[in-house]
């Protein structure tokens, strides 16, 4: 089993002569025009490339990105979570696609004769943890949960990958401990690493120094949940990937003050870590088009 690091939450897990691509999200522009890759992703050239399904974990547009979709033959398979409501689905027949497969939390479903995945709602389904994390009583209480992000297994039964993506560690932490009991040897752990949104850039009200200090707790926050995630399933290696992302046009001048770190710092800071705890877990990094063959480790 090999897997491509393509950009940000993007790879491709190949096995058996079958290829997932996981969370495509290659063309400039998300978030209306305001997030780009760094440097600038060959796309004509990845468009020629075979792929056969294609796993989403969640809506959001460095996840989903429709500009990329778009582009992708429709015929291609997608495999996406099954939630209380249709929405995702809904989205992707808009666009187009003809093959969508919902599979329930926890469902496996075969890529190839031992090429699986298995997709998890963040919150393990249960509507109450969700409405607690996220303040919607009302509507998971009536509906069964809403939560939108999904954790997924990827193996061939040989060896094995967990891709938390985006997931906050504290809401998803009770599903992670059931899938750790199932398949105990995780080989590869890919997570999220940063956090996106307005704070502190876009606070005015914030000196430059009060700025530099709330980057620095932000951006520890973040990488210490991708500490947590390592600690709880304990991975031969971990990979942070998912929301590299930079600012472009006149919102360049927030890129410095995000609080966002890029992911060699994220392996800095894991190697030392780990280094300094002597843990097992081995931080990895690969560049774009960069590959690691988990058969050959």
């Amino acid at each position: 089993m090999e897997l491509k690091y393509l950009k940000s939450a993007t790879v491709t897990i190949t096995d058996e002569n079958k290829t997932l691509l996981v969370d495509p999200w290659l063309s400039d522009g998300e978030y209306y025009g305001s997030w780009y890759h760094y440097p600038k992703f060959n796309l004509k050239k990845f468009l020629s490339e075979k792929i056969d399904f294609i796993y989403l974990s969640h809506i959001h547009p460095d996840h989903m990105s429709k500009k990329t979709l778009k582009l992708l033959n429709k015929n291609i398979t997608i495999i996406i979570h099954k939630y209380a409501f249709p929405f995702f689905k809904i989205n992707l027949e808009k666009l187009g696609f003809k093959n969508i497969v919902e599979i329930n939390h926890g469902e496996r479903f075969y890529i190839g004769k031992t090429f699986f995945i298995e997709v998890y709602a963040a919150d393990d389904c249960n509507p109450k943890l969700c409405g607690k994390f996220f303040k919607c009583h009302f509507v998971a209480d009536k509906l069964g949960s809403q939560q939108i992000d999904t954790i997924s297994v990827i193996s061939n039964n040989n060896r094995t990958i967990l891709n938390v993506n985006d997931c906050p560690f504290e809401l998803s932490k009770n599903v992670i401990k059931k899938i750790y009991t199932k398949f105990k040897d995780i080989d590869l752990l890919l997570t999220g690493y940063s956090g996106a949104g307005p704070f502190p850039q876009c606070f005015s009200n914030y000196s430059t120094n009060k700025k530099k200090k709330l980057m620095k707790i932000k951006k520890e926050k973040f990488l210490n949940q991708a500490v947590s995630y390592s600690k709880l399933v304990k991975p031969k290696y971990l990979m942070p990937f998912a929301g590299t992302y930079f600012l472009s046009s006149n919102l360049y001048k927030y890129n410095k003050y995000r609080g966002v770190p890029t992911r060699f710092e994220a392996y800095n800071y894991f190697k030392k870590l780990f280094k300094k705890e002597k843990f097992l877990c081995k931080p990895l990094i690969l560049k774009s088009n960069g590959t690691f063959n988990l058969k050959n480790y």
